[in-house]
């Protein structure tokens, strides 16, 4: 089963890869159709042996599979499918090896990524199945193989195999004379050669992943960037295009913000929707873990080899999916803000142009490009997390309900409310003192501008001991309110790096206080869970889920003294025994006092004191006590085994 399935996922791959050849294949055309194929530099003479050797071998290859085929057909009169996938996809490379030739001659690149790809795929696959069939037929060791059993074509391409992984690579000679050919000028009408509209006609895998950014990056490592090798912005991407979309939106609009929410809501939508997605991706890795790691356990026993590749598959699409959503929400945020950025700076100074008789300072234009223009472009960025947050916190819970059940994604919950009420004064206490900063070094910064401007008077009346008071005493009053607001942002940053360790604790410790004390079943009994009410002295509650409680008690007090008088008398013989091994457990270095009559309740204790009739009988080690065979303790126990022995329970008593 597990060859079938190895054989299906290589064709599925060896269909890729075809795929991407017969792409790459039709981008190539469309490229020198469009553009022109330039070959600036003659070839190197050292790399032209090598190339030619591999266009070689992937001739060589292709026509062994197509012969091989063709036997297939003459002899049994079958064609496997696989048989056929493996000729298309060396033919296809063969035409890459081809088309890719010129550019490897010239000693600066080196052949494409996918081609790289496929002679190693091929060479791992080939050297595999032969590495096993050897061992297996000259040793005779039943060797189990996933791979099927190779043919006479694994046999004849391995040795063109080799080759093509050892000329896939560049070598020394292929950037040894790179320095050479290159002139010492740069044309002027080559500093942007290929780099215009590089995003604008970029296509949407290109996007994705960035790609048309690979021509400066090409050109930066060989030469350094001015600002003509940069591509051109986009006309819906200039501040122009942004202001002029930013003023017919004023004209609509009676209010500013409207206004902007009117320009950008439909590039702030698309934004919105990667954040969604790139939260949900994320979040599909924590809520399938369990899974995952039942399924390495052998712990899901219904589930076959499928089960597991259909999980992968899920963790890695959905990575892949978190990966590029999460570049491309960062990289639209900052698009949109540029953008908006400068729609305002651009009215701005139109607005300050137009005014002229009463107008802003200059003082207070700059500061309504430089810091207000920016804050609004910054909000881009952070609006998001207004509606994220509730959708996070949504989804961490049902991740700890899936994984640890109810009462711990509540107390969760709770930790994470309650660090948010802690935070909130300290919030409100620093708003409070950076206005009480702001206050204060507008008066020191206006008092000492009047002192500068008036220096002159000052000197003639020798007033500068008096006024040097005053701009000492306010800078100690900007220096306290900066202390506090820096003692502040100390508890605010203690909380922030605090929270996530408190909310573990609380969540983990909730969850192990519940499974110790055995009130799991207990809480799900109810469909309130831990919400469920108690009555008075807990009426509504049986003795035994009493004694459970105060058990729950005795675990979060962590006394040193401990009295258990019938603890667990209400509860069964199996579940006594577990909570008992729990007590020793967590009651290490404390004094331990258990009145009880049942013998599995006190047989581990260190001393045991038998009372008969409100008289001390016995009093020793369990040990010593059952040694002596005429003891009281003694025929307890052995009365204990005998009605066990009668009811089919065992019991180690040693």
């Amino acid at each position: 089963m597990e060859s079938v399935i190895i054989d299906i996922s290589l064709e599925i791959l060896i269909l890729t890869f075809a795929i991407a050849f017969l792409k790459w294949v039709l981008q190539n055309f469309w490229r020198q159709r469009r553009e022109g194929d330039i070959n600036e530099h003659g070839p190197v003479r050292g790399c032209r042996v090598f190339t030619m050797i591999t266009v070689l071998s992937n001739v060589i290859i292709s026509i062994v599979y197509l012969d091989f085929g063709l036997y297939e057909y003459w002899n049994h009169r079958i064609i496997t499918i696989k048989s056929v996938l493996l000729f298309m996809t060396w033919a296809l490379a063969t035409l890459v090896a081809v088309l890719s030739k010129n550019r490897t001659l010239n000693g600066n690149k080196r052949w494409p990524l996918i081609l790289i790809l496929w002679w190693v795929f091929s060479f791992i696959v080939d050297l595999v199945s032969l590495t096993i069939y050897t061992i297996t037929h000259l040793k005779s060791i039943d060797f189990p193989s996933p791979f099927p059993e190779p043919n006479i074509v694994d046999f004849a391409s391995f040795p063109f195999a080799i080759l093509l992984c050892f000329n896939a690579f560049p070598t020394s000679c292929t950037r040894k004379h790179s320095d050479i050919v290159e002139p010492l000028l740069q044309k002027e009408n080559e500093t942007s050669l290929g780099d215009d509209g590089a995003f604008t006609n970029a296509g949407i895998w290109s996007q994705l992943t960035f790609q048309w950014l690979d021509p400066i990056f090409k050109r930066g490592r060989v030469q350094k960037l001015e600002l003509p090798h940069i591509p051109p912005i986009p006309q819906s991407e200039t501040a122009e295009n942004a202001s002029l979309l930013l003023e017919e939106s004023l004209r609509k609009a009676s209010s500013l913000p409207k206004a902007i929410a009117c320009a950008i809501w439909k590039p702030l939508f698309m934004n919105a929707a990667l954040a969604g997605v790139n939260t949900i991706a994320s979040n599909t890795g924590p809520l399938l873990i369990t899974n995952f790691v039942n399924f390495l356990l052998g712990k899901e026993d219904d589930s076959g080899t499928h089960y597991g590749l259909i999980l992968a598959l899920i963790f890695f699409f959905a990575k892949t999916v978190e990966s590029l959503t999460q570049r491309q929400w960062y990289f639209g945020a900052q698009r949109i803000g540029i953008q908006l950025r400068a729609a305002l700076m651009v009215l701005i100074y139109r607005k300050s142009i137009s005014t002229k008789y009463v107008g802003l300072s200059n003082g207070k234009i700059i500061n309504l490009i430089n810091v207000d223009a920016e804050r609004i472009g910054d909000f881009c960025w952070h609006i998001h997390g207004v509606w994220l947050l509730p959708v996070q916190v949504i989804l961490a819970l049902i991740v700890l309900y899936r994984n640890l059940g109810a009462a711990p994604s509540f107390a969760a919950l709770f930790a994470t409310l309650l660090v948010l009420l802690c935070n909130t004064p300290l919030v409100k206490m620093q708003k409070r003192l950076h206005s009480k900063i702001m206050e204060a070094k507008d008066s020191r910064i206006k008092v000492t501008v009047e002192t500068l401007k008036s220096m002159r008077i000052l000197k003639l009346h020798s007033w500068e001991p008096s006024f040097l008071k005053k701009l000492l005493h306010l800078r100690e009053t900007e220096r306290s309110w900066l202390k506090k607001y820096l003692y502040s942002s100390s508890a605010v940053a203690f909380l922030y790096w605090a929270s996530p360790t408190f909310v573990s604790v609380v969540t983990f410790g909730v969850c192990i206080v519940i499974r110790k004390c055995r009130l799991a079943e207990v809480v799900k009994q109810d469909q309130r869970l831990l919400g469920a009410p108690v009555a008075e002295d807990g009426e509504n509650w049986s003795v035994g889920q009493r004694q459970l409680v105060c058990l729950a008690r005795v675990l979060l007090k962590k006394k040193t003294i401990l009295v258990l008088d019938e603890a667990t008398a209400s509860i069964d013989t199996a579940t006594d025994n577990l909570i008992q091994e729990t007590i020793r457990e967590e009651t290490k270095g404390c004094t331990v006092i258990t009145v009880a009559h049942r013998i599995p309740t006190v047989i581990d204790n260190e001393l045991v004191l038998v009372l008969d009739e409100g008289n001390i009988v016995e009093y020793d080690s369990p040990a010593q006590l059952l040694k002596d065979k005429s003891s009281s303790f003694s025929k307890l126990v052995a009365e204990f085994l005998r009605r066990s022995s009668k009811s089919n329970c065992h019991w180690d008593i040693s």
